[in-house]
């Protein structure tokens, strides 16, 4: 894990950040596959088009349809939505449907806790595993903030992308 540094408004330079940002992704690869977990939100959507400029090819962006997705008035769904939004940026992102072991891990769950956990196992051990298998991926590269790395780090809540 990178070391995390604070940037202040005031210091910031989008431009620098991106490059700086890619020239550390292309060091950390090297020519090793890459798998980007991409959710939709913005921490994975950033992290997915980081690393889709330094990467490339080596890249295989995946979303995890987990049956747990919105639809919107339009009735697309978000999973539609945001497939057809990385296309538009020239980033092919493969759908893994997974709904059904979503639900089965939920299955008669009802602590809140006991279900971010169930998630989490199921995104990693049940799910990743075999992709990273499939692709011969070596590296996964996933975003999520570090509120929610310092809130499972602290026990307060449990993030289903952060696995301690």
């Amino acid at each position: 894990m990178k070391d995390i540094q604070e940037i202040t408004l005031e210091k910031l330079n989008p431009e620098e950040f991106v490059e700086k940002q890619i020239k550390f992704i292309q060091e950390a690869v090297g020519d090793k596959i890459v798998i980007s977990a991409l959710s939709g939100g913005v921490d994975s959507a950033v992290a997915t088009l980081l690393a889709h400029q330094a990467l490339k090819d080596q890249l295989k962006v995946v979303f995890v349809e987990n049956g747990l997705m919105r639809i919107n008035a339009d009735h697309i769904g978000e999973t539609n939505q945001i497939k057809a939004w990385f296309k538009n940026l020239g980033i092919e992102v493969q759908i893994i449907e997974a709904k059904d072991k979503f639900f089965h891990a939920l299955e008669g769950i009802e602590c809140p806790e006991c279900k971010r956990k169930a998630i989490t196992e199921t995104f990693y051990k049940d799910i990743f595993a075999n992709l990273i298998s499939d692709f011969g991926a070596k590296i996964l590269i996933q975003g999520t903030n570090f509120i929610d790395v310092k809130e499972t780090v602290a026990c307060i809540k449990s993030q289903h992308n952060v696995l301690e």
